[in-house]
């Protein structure tokens, strides 16, 4: 049961006008406010699909909701959770962008056999990143993040005593994004490394964001 909570912690950490959200290599939210992300995370038995919500202002607070289903080879069943992420973002220089992010999740599944899990997640971290511009209206943003996660699943099943699970571990991110269009799409190729945790197997991922303009 452990290995579910490590999956959701890899899956949900699944997306300026000079320069773009650096820290998390994706579009500026001085371009635009709001964006919609989404991606897939491939691990050593599973894959996991997030959707989400993005909100925030250059140099400033920003915050997303989102979803995330995981779908492992050991169950029938998938597992669901619903997200939310809040950070702050710090100019370093005129290339780099250091922001410190807290986030939680509550998860329902997988049930299998008459067995329920219900889950829940806390994290903390920071994530760094920077620009480079190789070609007009695109841009470059390696990055990479450092969290700290809190697991806890409550596991139900019949003729045994209810029990709660926990763990804490940390996850290391990787990413480069890829921006195009005047900071109206990203992609971004992704790598997550786990430490200190029962499953220490690297998982891999591919998100994609893009930019809404709104009327101001």
């Amino acid at each position: 049961m452990r290995r579910l909570a490590l999956i959701l912690a890899i899956a949900i950490t699944v997306p300026n006008a000079a320069r773009a959200q650096a820290c998390l290599g994706s579009v500026s939210f001085a371009t635009v406010p709001v964006r919609l992300g989404g991606g897939a995370i491939f691990g050593d038995g599973y894959t996991a699909y997030a959707a989400s919500l993005v909100a925030g202002k250059e140099n400033a607070a920003f915050g997303d909701v989102g979803v995330v289903r995981i779908y492992d080879d050991e169950f029938d069943d998938t597992e669901d959770q619903v997200f939310i992420d809040v950070g702050f973002q710090r100019p370093i220089g005129t290339r780099a962008q250091l922001c410190p992010i807290i986030g939680g999740a509550l998860g329902t599944g997988p049930d299998d056999a008459g067995t329920e899990i219900k889950s829940r997640f806390a994290s903390a971290g920071l994530a760094l990143g920077a620009t480079f511009r190789p070609a007009p209206g695109v841009k470059l943003i390696p990055n990479g993040s450092l969290r700290f996660q809190y697991a806890a699943s409550d596991v139900t099943a019949p003729g045994v005593a209810d029990r709660t699970i926990t763990d804490n571990y940390g996850v290391v991110g990787l990413g480069v994004g890829l921006i195009f269009f005047h900071d109206r799409l990203s992609f971004q190729p992704t790598v997550r490394l786990p430490f200190a945790a029962e499953d220490n197997s690297a998982s891999y991922g591919l998100s994609v964001s893009v930019g809404i303009a709104l009327k101001r």
